[in-house]
């Protein structure tokens, strides 16, 4: 009812509701904020708490609270995500790297939305040359390996740049233009590299609000690796 108290189980489902997303609404400067923050710092004792914080409005809360705070815009002072590395399915172990080359699909489908199909397909097996040449097949156990275990983009560009200087092809030539900034360029720092983070705290705030300077499709290609 409108001004009435409404009383919950965040974490219990029933007839009346289907699943647990919640959204906080209201005019400026009517305790938005706070709400969230109170509802975080109640669920904090028992619960691990993940935040991608887009206005850099939570990270005095997580540091007072023992937290972590990751930069996600990279650099020198930022936090990795390495997008070529796997992804435990926790729930379908023997088939992460299945899985993770969807992503990569995915992934790479944002970053440059023009390839075609067929130009998908070559970027397509040229990832798997790639993992193959780092011992990484659908048999490998990728719960024993570590972040430095795994390839990072530059190793893609140098790969495919072998491949094209042997055997000269239309198509190697423009993966390795539009990967270039990303792996030995300017934007190198966004995602070559190892993942040099963790999300052992019991909360932890992934800091966007730096990232309002990308371009449109690093944004949403950044947001995509956070939430994976």
């Amino acid at each position: 009812q409108k001004g009435g108290i409404i009383i919950f189980n965040l974490w219990t489902k029933d007839s009346n509701r289907g699943n647990n997303n919640m959204v906080v609404v209201g005019s400026s400067g009517s305790g938005k904020s706070m709400a969230i923050k109170h509802l975080i710092y109640n669920e904090f004792p028992t619960t691990k708490i993940l935040i991608i914080d887009v206005e850099d409005e939570y990270s005095y809360l997580c540091k007072n609270l023992g937290g972590k705070v990751i930069d996600c815009s990279g650099g020198n002072n930022g936090g990795i995500l390495n997008p070529l590395q796997i992804r435990i399915d926790r729930e379908n172990r023997n088939n992460s790297l299945s899985l993770h080359f969807q992503f990569l699909k995915t992934f790479f489908e944002i970053l440059y939305p023009n390839l075609t199909e067929i130009e998908f397909a070559t970027l397509d097996l040229l990832l798997e040359e790639l993992y193959a040449k780092f011992n990484i097949t659908s048999e490998t156990d990728i719960t024993k390996l570590k972040n430095t275990d795994f390839p990072i983009m530059e190793d893609l560009y140098f790969l495919i740049e072998n491949k094209n200087t042997k055997e000269p092809k239309e198509v190697y030539s423009k993966i390795l233009s539009l990967i270039r900034p990303i792996s030995i360029g300017q934007s190198a720092g966004i995602w070559n590299g190892h993942t040099n983070i963790d999300v052992n705290t019991k909360i932890t705030v992934f800091n966007t609000s730096s990232m309002h300077k990308f371009q449109i499709q690093y944004k949403r290609a950044q947001y995509y690796n956070i939430m994976s």
